[in-house]
């Protein structure tokens, strides 16, 4: 089997002030490298926490979260972060734009955190396949949804990462 990602018996709560929330109870999966994988669920079935358990965003209650390799359960925020920028490109239901930087910048944004240098002829060929390569030097309060949404495919896409969530 050549799975990128393997969760077992993953379960995840929420405690809030007047009951707790069961997001994940038992919760196994495989995704295999190179599949096109959908999570369909209705609003508040747990789709939210299973990608954000898979990206390293959230820890669990138990079970494991084994992606590309790497064991997400046993590792500290600074590993997480780490792993996340290296490995993981995230399209946020929100965009997760900074304001304050034009769209290239918010493109290039994951290399300057890791202090590496992009591939830029590969950054333009992205930001012209998504239609966006025109408006590379405005501000995301400029842009309409849409435009925002392909810029932070963009910046999902362009450091090349192991999965796309």
């Amino acid at each position: 089997m050549n799975s990128i990602v393997t969760l077992t018996d993953v379960n995840k709560t929420y405690h809030g002030t007047t009951k707790e929330t069961r997001a994940l109870q038992h919760c196994s999966l495989s995704i295999e490298k190179n599949a096109f994988t959908c999570i369909i669920g209705k609003s508040g079935s747990g789709k939210s926490t299973l990608l954000n358990a898979i990206g390293g965003l959230i820890q669990v209650d138990s079970g494991s979260v084994l992606v590309n390799q790497q064991e997400l359960t046993k590792m500290n925020k600074k590993e997480l972060a780490r792993f996340r920028r290296e490995n993981i490109g995230f399209v946020f239901q929100f965009f997760n734009l900074l304001q304050e930087q034009t769209v290239l910048e918010n493109i290039l944004l994951p290399f300057d955190l890791n202090n590496e240098k992009a591939d830029l002829d590969f950054v333009n060929h992205v930001m012209k396949y998504l239609q966006i390569d025109d408006i590379k030097n405005k501000f995301p309060c400029e842009l309409s949804g849409g435009q925002q949404q392909r810029v932070s495919i963009a910046r999902a896409i362009v450091g090349k990462p192991n999965i796309i969530l």
